[in-house]
């Protein structure tokens, strides 16, 4: 039996990722998990509400626009 979610996995997404922003590391290990369970136009989303909280992306890229470089650090609060 599936349970509906109240809300979509990226607004999940942007809660948890809104509570740990307080630790950089922890941030990114938490949006790169995020970016498993979004699609492309949610990826883009959620990158740019992040952009939006005034977290900058140096060198992290969406891993399905920039294949190969998802993991790297560059992520500057």
């Amino acid at each position: 039996m599936r349970i509906p979610m109240k809300h979509s996995y990226l607004e999940y997404s942007k809660l948890i990722l809104s509570k740990v922003a307080f630790d950089p590391g922890l941030f990114l290990k938490e949006y790169h998990n995020s970016l498993k369970y979004l699609n492309d136009a949610e990826q883009l989303m959620l990158k740019t509400w992040v952009m939006s909280m005034g977290i900058r992306f140096d060198s992290v890229r969406i891993p399905s626009i920039d294949p190969g470089l998802e993991g790297r650090p560059g992520v500057t609060f």
